[in-house]
């Protein structure tokens, strides 16, 4: 059986799988997903009569992802401004005693 810790109570398993689903999010952040993991369901789909439905359906779809993975990609922290406003507020904590939003 898998060992369990002693100070948290959850096992090594519980951890492992918790890892790999956040992995899988991360992964799925930058890369598109497909819409059926299974490609011969898919294929049966678009040759079927529901064809055109499903092509509007991918379309939609990557449209979507792409807008998702652009703002993933752009989402960045201006680290020098970061550093400035966390300053700017230690100074105002030590000065006033309180934080103020700007």
């Amino acid at each position: 059986m898998w060992p369990i810790d002693e100070r948290t109570g959850k096992s090594a398993h519980a951890v492992f799988i918790l890892l790999i689903g956040a992995l899988l999010f991360t992964f799925y952040q930058f890369k598109q997903q497909p819409i059926f993991f299974n490609n011969a369901q898919q294929e049966k789909l678009l040759v079927g009569n529901k064809k055109d439905s499903a092509i509007l359906l991918q379309t939609q779809f990557a449209i979507v992802n792409t807008e998702e993975t652009e703002g993933a990609s752009a989402f960045q922290v201006d680290e020098t401004k970061a550093k400035k406003d966390l300053k700017h507020s230690i100074n105002k904590v030590m000065h006033c005693g309180t934080v103020t939003k700007a």
